[in-house]
């Protein structure tokens, strides 16, 4: 069966009711071999009219015309000088087909007495000649000029005097005794039905490795985090590789690729751009820094996966491979795994954060609202940035059982501008929102992002171009963690980004005894397999508000004036 998302050829086109397929020759054949290829356009009619038959046939002519082309280029002549023993026996079985046929179109047409008379002088000399081949392995003139143009009109053009010509000859003249036999019987008034015409089997032509890439990445829900990680994994598989027919690709290949990748650097298609390299060139640079384990293993591992998983129960029977997989490939690189582990603040760090001369002036500019809130909810909250800045105030922040609260997921409305996402299904939740917030204000706060109709909790900033609502926010922390001194690149305790917050926050619970806060970060609770968490469903929301009002920070902000103005 075709399958319905089969690639169709470059130039396949509709003639009358059936598809033809169209073919530049190549400039560098045209210049030096002109009574070769006098026109500049080669055109195949498939003589099929459904588009999907059409399209094998096309791809199989296609590779053809390629082979073609290198021969030429390589001997100066279209006709190939061996002949395989499968495209023998087709010729024979067409020449037997073309006789009979021939024969049985005159017997047809009716046979008069002079008509039978030649019919019985020419069985005679074809007898002749394949007795000659038969028993004394001799090839007349005749017979040898047969065999020739039935040759030359296959694309093959051997030497009489090769060995392979003479063993095609006397096979044909062998075989030929047979259709010489059936006319005889035809003489005499047996008839014996012409065998069908013989085709050239169409092999199924397995598609290319970007047809399977892109046919998975089309299936892949785009509003989860994994699906940003499909494309650079498969597009960088495809680049290492080629664009090969997936029948092609071998388990030493993905091997090799997995151990390549483990030589680059962490932003390799920035450095890919600005170099100008191919990514085999790119693995030969000594990087000071190169691809860590997480990101190797949940990163491209994760990715290359499900892409196998798809591509076999798709593909198999058009020829992707079953046996290929990603078992036991391991880490090749020389990274820890835990060294880009960042650190829960401690108190000091807190207290400059949020009481020094950068969050003063956030207080007191109401042009820097977004700037004053967003570390602080990323305090009291330990949400993942993106889950913050993904909010939509008109829906995802209201009050629940007299509780206020952000709901943290993907379903409900959103900025046009972003695709919500959340991390897997533990990450979609309620958090209420901390008294210390409301106190500063913000209630308030939230209620003119409201009034002003924004779908983002802080709309300054805006979402990037693939949709995530905190690359701009994200990069602005880093900055002012940066700024306020705070940055620290301890391996395995580093302080660079926001996703110290979240650290922080369950820090807090685990030294003041907190059970349980992992209900408000999102966290898979330990030791409770999917199911049960599934049958558990969420906690109430006033038992998480309990959970929230227990922890405590002993860092007092300066509170905003343009609030209290």
């Amino acid at each position: 069966m075709i399958q319905k998302f089969m690639a169709y050829p470059p130039g396949m086109e509709l003639h009358g009711s059936t598809w033809r397929v169209n073919k530049r020759v190549p400039l560098d054949l045209i210049r030096t071999y002109p009574q070769q290829y006098p026109k500049g356009l080669i055109r195949f009619n498939t003589g099929e009219s459904d588009k999907p038959k059409a399209g094998v046939k096309a791809w199989s002519w296609l590779c053809e015309i390629e082979d073609e082309f290198q021969r030429v280029r390589e001997t100066g002549s279209k006709h190939r000088l061996q002949l395989p023993e499968e495209e023998a026996e087709l010729i024979i079985r067409r020449i037997i087909h073309s006789r009979l046929s021939a024969d049985e179109a005159i017997r047809v047409a009716g046979v008069d007495d002079h008509t039978f008379a030649k019919l019985d002088e020419e069985n005679d000399e074809s007898r002749q000649k394949e007795q000659l081949a038969i028993a004394r392995g001799v090839l007349t003139a005749n017979a040898t000029d047969l065999a020739h143009e039935w040759l030359f009109a296959h694309g093959y053009d051997l030497p009489h005097d090769s060995v392979e010509f003479r063993q095609f000859a006397l096979r044909l003249f062998r075989r030929l005794s047979e259709a010489t036999k059936i006319a005889d019987s035809r003489q005499r008034g047996e008839w014996v039905d012409t065998p069908p015409v013989p085709e050239r089997e169409t092999k199924q032509v397995a598609p290319k490795l970007s047809e399977v890439i892109e046919h998975f990445i089309g299936k892949q829900d785009d509003t989860v985090p994994m699906f940003k990680k499909f494309r650079p994994t498969l597009g960088l598989f495809l680049e290492y590789v080629g664009d090969k027919s997936v029948d092609q690709l071998r388990q030493r290949e993905i091997d090799e690729y997995f151990d390549l990748l483990c030589k680059l650097p962490p932003r390799w298609a920035d450095a890919k751009r600005k170099l100008e390299l191919s990514i085999r060139d790119l693995a030969k640079i000594e990087w000071p820094v190169c691809i860590s384990k997480k990101t190797f293993e949940d990163g491209y591992m994760a990715a290359f996966r499900p892409f196998l998983v798809d591509a076999v129960r798709v593909f198999q029977d058009q020829g992707f491979p079953p046996h290929l997989t990603i078992a036991g490939i391991k880490y090749s690189g020389e990274r820890e795994e835990t060294e880009n582990e960042q650190r829960a603040m401690r108190q000091d760090e807190l207290a400059r954060l949020f009481t020094g001369p950068e969050y003063v002036s956030f207080a007191n500019d109401p042009e820097c609202r977004h700037y004053y809130w967003l570390p602080l909810v990323g305090l009291y909250t330990g949400a993942r940035i993106n889950e913050i800045c993904q909010l939509n105030p008109q829906c995802d922040i209201r009050q629940e059982q007299g509780v206020w609260i952000f709901d943290i997921n993907e379903k409900t409305e959103g900025d046009e501008r972003v695709k919500k996402t959340v991390k897997n299904a533990s990450s979609r939740r309620k958090v209420p929102i901390h008294s210390e917030l409301i106190r500063l204000g913000f209630l308030e706060y939230v209620d003119s992002v409201k009034e002003q109709g924004a779908k983002l909790l802080f709309p300054s900033w805006n979402p990037s171009s693939a949709g995530r609502a905190a690359g701009v926010a994200e990069r602005w922390f880093r900055k002012l963690i940066k700024a306020t001194g705070l940055r620290d690149e301890t391996p395995q305790a580093r302080l660079v980004g926001f996703h110290a917050f979240r650290h922080t926050f369950l820090n807090n619970a685990m030294n003041n005894d907190i059970s349980f806060a992992e209900w408000l970060t999102g966290h898979a609770p330990e030791g409770v397999s999917k199911v049960v968490a599934k049958y558990q469903g969420e906690a109430e929301i006033t038992k998480k508000a309990q959970i929230m009002e227990s922890i405590r920070f002993t860092v007092e902000p300066p509170r905003a004036s343009w609030l209290v103005n």
